[in-house]
């Protein structure tokens, strides 16, 4: 019978891919180092995440907000259309 997912110590790769904000990347990594199917490999992951919340704290602070950048591309075009704008209609 498998160990229970709580009692599964993840590897320090694992560990490593929370970390970066990683989910997907440590399942594999547990799968593949200590041979569990998804199901086994994802609520070791998960049970992990419980256990240790200031790891998700961490890896959110790394990660950030993946559209930010997207957010202030878009406002420094409309800003720069809104001048465009500006400076042609003043004539």
């Amino acid at each position: 019978m498998p160990a229970s997912p709580s009692s599964i110590d993840l590897p320090a790769a694992a560990i490593a891919a929370l970390r970066q904000g990683n989910k997907v990347e440590a399942i594999k990594i547990v799968r593949a180092e200590l041979g569990l199917g998804l199901k086994e490999a994802k609520d070791a992951v998960e049970d992990y995440e419980r256990a240790h919340p200031s790891e998700r704290a961490n890896a959110a602070l790394t990660r950030g907000d993946p559209s930010a950048g997207r957010t202030w591309l878009l406002v420094t075009i409309a800003i720069a259309v809104l001048v465009g704008c500006y400076f042609y209609f003043r004539r």
